[in-house]
C-alpha cells in the first residue's frame, strides 16, 4: 500500500530561460507514513526532467548498467534535484544525414525558443505522474 501524498511535484527555480541554460529543480514526494520506501527493486529508478512541446518530443535514454542502490523516500518531504536541460539532446556531427540538428562547436544547440512543458520521464519509477510545469526559453540577448 502506497502512502505517498497526490503526486509528485516538479518546482523550478525558474519558469523562464535563455534557450541553452540550465534550469535547476526539484521533485518533491511526499511521504505521509511512517516508513522510509525504497523505490528500487531491482536497479535504482532512472528520472529526468525533461521539456517537451507539440513540435519537440526528446528521446530520453537512462543507462544500462544496473545499479543496485536504493532510492530511498524518507517519511515528510522528499526533494530530489532535477536538472532541466534546454539544448537537444542529441545532434550530428559533419556532414551525416540525421533527424537531429547540427551541432555547434561538438555541442547540442539550444533549443527554438518557445513554450515548454517540464515533465518527469523515468525508467522504472514507481511515482504517479506529475504534473507539467510550463517553461518559457527566450532568445539570447548577446
Amino acid at each position: 500500500m502506497s502512502t505517498f501524498s497526490g503526486e509528485p511535484q516538479i518546482v523550478l527555480t525558474s519558469s523562464r530561460t535563455t534557450a541553452g541554460h540550465f534550469i535547476d529543480g526539484a521533485l518533491l514526494v511526499v511521504n505521509h507514513g511512517t516508513v522510509s520506501i525504497n523505490l528500487t527493486k531491482t536497479c535504482k529508478p532512472g528520472f529526468v526532467v525533461a521539456l517537451t512541446n507539440s513540435k519537440y518530443v526528446p528521446q530520453v535514454a537512462f543507462s544500462a548498467v544496473c545499479s543496485t542502490r536504493p532510492l530511498i523516500i524518507i517519511p515528510g518531504t522528499n526533494r530530489l534535484p532535477v536538472r532541466v536541460i534546454t539544448t537537444y539532446l542529441e545532434c550530428q556531427q559533419g556532414g551525416s544525414v540525421s533527424a537531429e540538428p547540427a551541432c555547434v562547436a561538438n555541442e547540442a544547440p539550444p533549443l527554438p525558443t518557445g513554450t515548454y512543458d517540464a515533465v518527469l520521464v523515468g525508467d522504472g519509477l514507481a511515482l504517479p505522474e506529475p504534473q507539467p510545469v510550463p517553461v518559457i526559453l527566450m532568445k539570447s540577448s548577446d
